[in-house]
C-alpha cells in the first residue's frame, strides 16, 4: 500500500509541475473591489492552497463534531 501512495504522490507532483510551467505567463484578477496582475501560477497556487485548507479545517471540525463508538 506504501508504494501506491508513493507513486500516486510522485504523479500528482508531476502533474502540478507541468501546470506550473504552463502557466508562467501575467493575468489581472480582480477581487471584490481589490485588483492585482500577478503570475497565473502564483493564483492557481493561492486557489489551490485556500482550498486545501477549508478541507483540512472542515475535516477536523468533521472529526470533532462525530462521537467515539462504545
Amino acid at each position: 500500500m506504501a508504494r501506491v501512495k508513493s507513486f500516486l504522490s510522485m504523479v500528482v507532483i508531476a502533474v502540478v509541475v507541468i501546470i506550473v510551467f504552463q502557466n508562467v505567463q501575467s493575468v489581472e484578477t480582480t477581487v471584490l473591489f481589490w485588483t492585482a496582475r500577478m503570475p497565473r501560477v502564483v493564483l492557481l497556487l493561492a486557489v489551490g492552497g485556500v482550498g486545501a485548507l477549508v478541507g483540512y479545517i472542515a475535516g477536523v471540525r468533521r472529526g470533532k463534531r462525530q462521537k467515539p463508538a462504545k
